[in-house]
């Protein structure tokens, strides 16, 4: 099935098989305990954040397995892409906000460089990263499926950067962001907090295509 997912991407037959996107979209994986579960068939690396207590946060536990994950054998000839999803209704609540709060300064800077450099490795993967969201990409998260290639949704997705209902500012998140969609709907997401919907989203450029669940 990765295989054929593959292809219908990047090899012009998206737009006919919708349904076969929609299946592999709601696939989940059951494995408990550890923070990603990875599979690879065929070339396709999948990766699933599996931390859906947590909200799949980017903790730096979390930063720390999606870049081993993500990077390891990289470099492999027979590697054709990687696939970023996860298990549960979120797909990324970006930081985890109670790890950053008991921690220190040094380490608050230690986990948002961890967290910049694992995203602009991911853009500089040589095979293409495909993002597939089912649930709430949020801050961080956000900034993870705006540094992918293409992204997929399905129609109940949604995508913010919520700083700014809480007196911050979602700045490095921002710049991911505001290299996918135009200005003005960069400004309404960092300066409101408020969320896009799948519909949205792709009209603003954020995601490719949404899908029915």
């Amino acid at each position: 099935m990765q295989r054929q997912i593959y292809n219908s991407l990047f090899f012009g037959t998206f737009y006919q098989r919708p349904k076969l996107l929609g299946s592999f979209l709601l696939r989940r994986c059951s494995n408990q305990g550890n923070l990603t579960i990875v599979a690879i068939n065929n070339g396709v690396k999948q990766i699933t954040l599996n931390n859906p207590k947590k909200r799949n946060a980017l903790s730096s536990a979390m930063l720390d397995k999606l870049r081993k994950d993500v990077f390891d054998d990289v470099q492999n000839t027979n590697l054709r892409c990687i696939v970023l999803q996860s298990n549960g209704p979120v797909f990324s609540s970006g930081h985890d906000l109670k790890e950053l709060s008991q921690s220190d300064e040094k380490t608050r800077e230690d986990i948002f460089r961890k967290c910049s450099e694992f995203m602009v490795g991911l853009r500089n993967v040589p095979v293409p990263v495909i993002g597939v969201v089912n649930g709430l990409a949020a801050a961080a998260g956000c900034q993870l499926i705006a540094s992918c290639d293409i992204t997929i949704a399905s129609t109940k997705s949604q995508f913010s950067t919520p700083g700014a209902s809480v007196g911050l500012f979602c700045s490095t998140p921002g710049v991911a962001v505001s290299r996918n969609v135009p200005l003005k709907i960069a400004s309404y997401m960092l300066l409101t907090g408020n969320n896009l919907n799948a519909n949205d989203a792709v009209m603003g450029c954020l995601i490719f295509k949404n899908v029915m669940k």
